[in-house]
């Protein structure tokens, strides 16, 4: 189970030589002793974007996280021309090598290839000249670095591929899709395990056409849910939360590189993107991603009484670690990575963020 631990003495190495590490006691009586948490659905943070396709900018957004409490992250791309996002995948790819002597960066793990393979009648804020039918070879040619796929399950071709990443360990999540309650269950008994952003861009539950929100709630695969109260309202929220049960729930931000900067006009895939309080827009209307951090959907979580803290904490945490199959993460026990944060008992403000064992983040500890 998830790891949730009130007032414990915590030590935190400091590397002092080649390969020599000072220990530090800390005391976290009154706090809350957590697993780091895990963002699988994260365009950009800070004015930076993994579409931005340079290394510069990968570093940046990963050093962004910590101040929010991530220590792992999949980052999500947006719907592009192949040649395009080949270069995006292929720095992403450089990036994750090169990580490990980066200090003070969220881990990157992977891409969360959100699009193109989507479709247009719930394109969101994706690009539909860009639109296209799952591509074994793209999918083959970065399967290194890829992570999570978002599929159309009605698109030609769709049922082999969520074949193919099944044996390549890559995690299927079904999204962006106008398909219905049959055709989502069936993508889930081939080999899907998810379904992007609950609710969102995805065909929507009637009493007699239940749709893909409805598979979702009967499929026993993970379910991606917003909760900043734009996306989804809290009440919905609820009912998904009890229907598809707390160990099935994926926070997530799908933020945008506005996440952090206050309002204004920001890019998107290319398309402009207006912020204006918690709200991130197309000129449209269309919601583009979120300006909301994984903390904060915790707090909504529990405020709007979905889920209990720790259950909350586990869907930041615990779930999406099984859910992209790392053991790594998402726990305390013995043998994970040393990546905790510590929140006040009471308010759940962040006050340390360690990765590796390493303080990273504190505030008056």
């Amino acid at each position: 189970m998830g790891d949730l631990i009130l007032g414990r003495t915590i030590y935190s190495k400091e590397q002092v030589g080649s390969n020599i590490y000072k220990l530090s006691e800390i005391d976290c009586s009154g706090m809350i002793v957590s697993p780091g948490l895990v963002d699988v659905h994260v365009h950009g943070s800070m004015g930076y974007d993994i579409m931005d396709g340079s290394m510069d900018s990968m570093e940046r957004m990963a050093r962004s996280m910590i101040p929010t409490g991530v220590t792992s992250f999949v980052g999500a791309t947006m719907s592009q021309p192949l040649n395009r996002l080949d270069q995006v995948l292929s720095v992403a790819e450089s990036y994750r090598r090169e990580q490990n002597h980066i200090q003070g960066v969220a881990r990157f793990l992977g891409v969360h290839l959100e699009g193109p393979f989507i479709s247009s009648k719930k394109a969101g804020a994706h690009d539909l000249r860009y639109l296209i039918a799952p591509d074994r070879d793209f999918i083959l040619s970065h399967s290194d670095v890829i992570t999570i796929v978002t599929l159309a399950p009605e698109l030609d071709g769709a049922f082999d591929l969520i074949r193919l990443l099944e044996s390549l360990g890559i995690v299927c999540s079904i999204g962006h899709s106008d398909c219905d309650y049959m055709s989502a269950l069936k993508a889930v008994s081939v080999g899907a395990s998810g379904f992007t952003h609950l609710y969102n861009a995805m065909s929507q539950m009637g009493h007699r056409s239940p749709g893909m929100v409805g598979a979702a709630f009967d499929s026993g695969a993970y379910c991606e849910m917003i909760f900043d109260g734009v996306h989804v309202h809290p009440s919905a929220l609820r009912t998904a939360c009890k229907a598809v049960g707390p160990g099935r729930v994926l926070l997530i931000t799908d933020s945008m590189r506005a996440r952090g900067l206050g309002e204004g006009s920001f890019d998107l895939g290319g398309k402009i993107v207006n912020v204006s309080s918690d709200r991130a827009e197309l000129v449209d209307g269309t919601l583009a991603g979120s300006v909301l951090s994984l903390l904060e959907a915790i707090k909504n979580a529990v405020s709007w009484g979905a889920l209990t803290l720790h259950q909350a904490l586990n869907g930041a945490t615990l779930n999406p670690a099984r859910y992209i199959g790392d053991r790594s993460i998402g726990s305390l026990d013995r043998g994970c990575r040393g990546d905790v944060i510590l929140l006040d008992r009471e308010t759940l403000a962040l006050k340390g963020v360690f990765v590796d064992g390493e303080l990273r983040y504190h505030r008056d500890i």
